[in-house]
């Protein structure tokens, strides 16, 4: 009976990631991670390894369900994220599953160290510009503090020159998926970094916390690719 209840509860995740540097796959029940696939060897279209990774993990768990599928919405390329969103409608459909979504931004938070107020997540794909959201903690939750942006160095001295009173007093911590350059830049010198690159079980984790949502139109920051 037991063994039953437990069937008719348990639930599967599939989480799905891509960016210039890694591209991840992973599926987890309600306790367990069933599967994880990733790769640093992309290929000329980001699409093709993921579809790749998912053959493999496909091949290496037996899955009868999917009830959610997890992945960024953002922000990035025009191309990658609608092929991104393309796979997982297609997954979607053969299992009848749901789609949710979160942003690069409440992935890369994943990998913080938490033990600051201020949170300045940041990261770029093929543009020369970075993208970058500043969160702020209150209790045990993560809030915007500032809306997605995007710009290069000259950018970002602003905010941070607008903001360091309260990056000063209460802490501040710099999350980004690389070592960047930029990271390096007297601006930013003084404040902890945490450097570590995302991938689908920072999505599914991020997910669980409660940042995920139905909304599946990515967001795009440029106008030759689309609307904001």
């Amino acid at each position: 009976m037991l063994k039953l209840l437990y069937q008719k509860i348990i639930m599967v995740f599939l989480s799905l990631q891509s960016s210039n540097s890694c591209v991840s796959v992973s599926l987890h029940d309600n306790v367990n991670l069933l599967g994880y696939f990733a790769t640093s060897k992309i290929e000329k279209k980001q699409s093709e390894s993921l579809l790749q990774l998912l053959e493999n993990l496909f091949l290496k768990v037996k899955i009868k369900k999917i009830d959610k599928i997890y992945l960024s919405r953002g922000p990035g390329s025009y191309t990658s994220l609608r092929a991104q969103l393309a796979i997982a409608k297609g997954i979607a459909l053969v299992f009848n599953s749901n789609i949710e979504t979160i942003t690069t931004f409440d992935a890369l938070l994943q990998n913080g160290s938490h033990s600051h107020k201020y949170f300045f997540t940041i990261f770029k794909e093929n543009r020369p510009e970075y993208y970058f959201k500043i969160f702020k903690r209150v209790k045990n939750r993560f809030v915007e503090f500032s809306k997605i942006s995007s710009g290069e160095i000259s950018v970002i001295q602003t905010i941070i020159e607008k903001y360091k009173l309260f990056f000063y007093r209460d802490k501040l911590e710099i999350i980004a998926d690389m070592n960047y350059e930029i990271l390096r830049n007297d601006c930013l010198k003084e404040f902890k970094k945490t450097v570590r690159q995302i991938n689908a079980k920072d999505i599914f984790r991020a997910s669980q916390k409660g940042m995920s949502n139905n909304i599946i139109e990515p967001i795009y920051l440029f106008s030759h690719y689309a609307k904001k």
